[in-house]
């Protein structure tokens, strides 16, 4: 492996420290690079040209800064995105142009994403699964497919996947076996989603093409205190999981003081249990399993203690010796890193076979799969946390934020001494495993995460040296040394218990106690409503349907722990009453929670969403017009009063710094801070800037036009009378004001405000009175006697400042 930018200069996801959550990228090379982390924002680069590419950050992308995303996918021409609102927002972009195509929403907070080129998937907090259908191959624009949304649990969903679908081949045996009869299966140009739900255990799968479901398994409801209890709990609790080339969900699931547990289910051949010949290799692995990865012929994990643990079938490594028609043998093997290892990939391209893994020791360590021999180590000197696979190379990120590209060399470059080929000792440490540490510090290094909740223009003055943004800013810095700001950040997964089981089995009691018209409509509307967004409903009744099914599982193989139950899959596209509390209730924490660690600075604002005002705050003058913030001018006016600021002579009277101030472009809308007209800028009035200031432009050009009729009409009056007779009359009288003698428009009417009124409140009830100083300006020119007479004074007025 050879690294592509200097060692001393890779990369970097963030303006400060912020560790890389995910890395996407396509798979011809050059890649199109996009990284989610621990900071406000998602990045991209792109590549210049094939032959010597350089890689340039997509500056588009940080149009959206200021939420954190949490997860990305790069399909074809496109970059999805979604990002940790409660709103849950997903964002559609061009890789050839970088444009935004479009923003749509989940509904509830994303836990999970997936994309294709034709369909985007998101799982929920709330417990259902939202799909968007591309509308054609020349038409980028996703609309909602699945109407309403397909409600499978009462608890987050973190599994969702798409794949192409393939019918089950020979073999759907156990392990190895059955992945590779379904591998051997004709390809199909349709595609599937499985979805996995944690508290009742059961994997569903659709064919997206007409939004039929064509399978489901799932684990019966284990009696209390029961042993089925215990394995239960054990099999809810997925750590990570991996979908295969036939559609096999491979779930790891994990318990502390407990093995990990390896599942594998196909709902398409009605078929899953635990992989079988795997549990006795696990023996003694009681670490937590931080990743894992499977090719359809091997399975690999790593873990916390450093360990690198792959099973396989050993024939699929060795093509000069052919598979028996005996049960297929397989092989494991265990690899160690000096550090947790947070990364592991498979690379079935490479010849023979290899395995990519990354720890927090700092290297990258390539494997040959068949056997476990270490080929070579990328010695990248920061702490590794995610992997990303390219046709030619890997693409690796860090804690830091660090974003490496590693080039995977020939066996030719390998054989010749390249600089990744592993030395006497790197061969010895990894065919061992780390000695007990007698110190206190730990014999294998743990992943210190950096996280960053400020807001961009906070961290972007932090990395200027100009401090970290003042008082009340968001929190930086490592996890552990503030553990509640970065769960507020980055909300921790939830390890399930027995009495969460029971709750989700509970709930689904009740809904399946519903009447069986309502399990209809359900039915219908998860089939026949998707096929009118898409195309091709589903079609006959649900008894047909289910009997359909339950046809096709027949011949497959069963298992005690699984049962097949299509109404429960595809009951509960209507969420009830309680749920629909339950999330408003997790929203509005959720809010809580953004607030606390983005900082609680008055005047900013902290989401792209609009937000309630309070009515009782009504009264206390205008309102910031960046739809996401609260402040009202006269709680400014209060807030800089209280300050000390005072409440000296000026527009309104108010305090320093607390009147608003306007765009200056545009003249219509104000701020109560220059962060909210940044972010209202990024937020959509960039686009409506310039049509507002042309109306405002042909406002002030009419109002103009009426007050040089006035003036004319005026003089025209004044040549009729005798001449000399004004000037006789007074002769050292002061000119009339020329503003005295036009007519008020109906924009310089100004209502009185009312008495004992704050000086706040009462320069909000007067509106924009621009047009006054126009009409000085205009009597100004038609007579050089107005001009010389002083101005009269313009009427108290907040917007007279502009912010430009």
């Amino acid at each position: 492996m050879e690294t592509f930018f200097p060692d001393d200069s890779p990369l970097r996801f963030w303006l400060c420290n912020a560790s890389v959550a995910q890395i996407a990228c396509t798979v011809t090379w050059p890649p199109v690079i996009a990284v989610t982390g621990y900071a406000p924002c998602v990045r991209a680069w792109a590549p210049t040209s094939r032959d010597e590419p350089e890689f340039r950050p997509v500056q588009q992308l940080m149009e959206v800064d200021g939420e954190r995303f949490v997860a990305v996918a790069v399909k074809g021409d496109l970059l999805v995105a979604a990002d940790a609102s409660p709103s849950g927002r997903i964002s559609v972009w061009d890789t050839h142009t970088w444009e935004r195509q479009q923003t749509i929403t989940a509904g509830a907070p994303v836990t999970a994403l997936d994309a294709s080129r034709t369909y985007i998937a998101a799982g929920t907090s709330a417990g259902y699964v939202r799909v968007w259908r591309r509308q054609s191959a020349v038409d980028a624009t996703f609309t909602q497919y699945f109407v309403p949304d397909v409600q499978l649990d009462s608890l987050p969903i973190y599994t969702v996947r798409l794949g192409p679908l393939r019918q089950p081949g020979g073999g759907g045996g156990g392990g190895g076996s059955g992945v590779e009869g379904g591998a051997a299966g004709a390809a199909g140009s349709d595609t599937v989603m499985v979805v996995h739900t944690r508290g009742n255990g059961r994997v569903s799968a659709w064919r997206l093409s007409d939004a039929k479901i064509i399978g489901t398994l799932g684990r019966p409801a284990p009696a209390p205190g029961s042993a089925a209890e215990a394995e239960a709990l054990l099999s809810a609790n997925v750590v990570c999981s991996v979908l295969g080339r036939d559609g096999t969900l491979l779930t790891a699931s994990w318990m502390p003081g407990r093995p990990p547990l390896l599942q594998w289910v196909n709902p398409l051949a009605r078929s899953g249990s635990e992989v079988p010949g795997v549990s006795q290799h696990l023996a003694g692995l009681t670490r937590r399993p931080l990743c894992c990865d499977a090719d359809g012929n091997a399975i690999a994990l790593g873990f916390e203690d450093g360990t690198v643990w792959v099973w396989g079938v050993l024939h699929s490594y060795q093509p000069q010796s052919p598979p028996s028609a005996s049960a297929p043998e397989t092989s494991t093997w265990r690899g160690y890193h000096r550090g947790a290892v947070g990364a592991v990939a498979c690379l079935p391209h490479r010849p023979g076979g290899q395995l990519a893994s990354a720890g927090a020791d700092g290297a990258v360590k390539l494997w040959a799969m068949g056997g476990g021999q270490l080929l070579a180590v990328a010695r990248l000197g920061w702490q590794v946390t995610s992997l990303a696979v390219n046709e030619v190379a890997l693409v690796a990120g860090g804690t830091e934020g660090q974003v490496q590209v590693l080039v995977l060399v020939s066996e030719e470059q390998a054989a010749a001494g390249h600089s990744s080929r592993p030395t006497q000792q790197e061969l010895a440490e990894a065919a061992m495993p780390p000695p007990a540490s007698a110190s206190s510090s730990p014999a294998v290094a743990q992943y210190e995460y950096w996280f960053d909740a400020r807001s961009p223009k906070q961290a972007a003055a932090a990395a200027g040296g100009a401090g970290s943004g003042g008082g009340g800013a968001g929190v930086c810095g490592r996890a552990e040394e503030y553990t509640d700001a970065f769960a507020a950040f980055v909300p921790p997964r939830k390890q399930l218990t027995a009495a969460d089981l029971q709750q989700q089995q509970q709930h689904h009691s009740n809904s399946s106690n519903g009447n069986t018209d309502s399990d209809r409509g359900a039915a219908d509307d998860g089939g026949g409503g998707a096929g009118g967004g898409g195309g091709g409903g589903a079609s006959g009744s649900v008894e047909a349907e289910m009997a359909a099914a339950e046809g096709l599982g027949a011949g497959g193989d069963s298992k005690a722990a699984s049962s097949f139950n299509m109404r429960a899959a595809i009951k509960g596209a209507q969420r009830s009453a309680a749920d629909e509390a339950a999330a408003a209730e997790a929203e509005e924490a959720a809010k809580r929670a953004q607030l606390r660690a983005m900082g609680e600075a008055p005047g900013v604002a902290r989401s792209r969403g609009a937000v309630q005002l309070d009515s009782a705050t009504a009264a206390l003058g205008r309102k910031c017009c960046n739809p996401s913030c609260l402040q009202r001018e006269g709680v400014a006016e209060l807030r800089a009063a209280g300050r000390g600021g005072g409440a000296g002579g000026g527009a309104g009277g108010a305090g320093a710094g607390a009147a608003f101030k306007r765009c200056g472009a545009c003249k219509s809308v104000v701020y109560c801070s220059a962060h909210c007209q940044s972010t209202h800028w990024r937020d959509g009035h960039k686009k409506e800037c310039a049509a507002l200031a042309a109306a405002w432009k042909q406002q002030q050009e009419a109002e103009a036009a009426a007050v040089a009729a006035a003036l004319a009409a005026g003089e025209d009056g004044e040549d009729g009378a005798a001449p000399g007779s004004a000037t006789s009359a007074a002769p050292d009288s002061a000119p009339p004001s020329a503003p005295a003698a036009a007519p008020a428009s109906a924009s310089q009417q100004v209502a009185p405000a009312p008495a004992g009124a704050s000086p706040a409140a009462a320069a909000a009830t007067q509106p924009v009175q621009q047009s006054s100083t126009v009409a000085t300006t205009v009597a100004a020119a038609a007579s050089p006697a107005a001009a010389a007479a002083p101005p009269a004074e313009p009427v108290a007025d907040s917007f007279l400042t502009e912010l430009d």
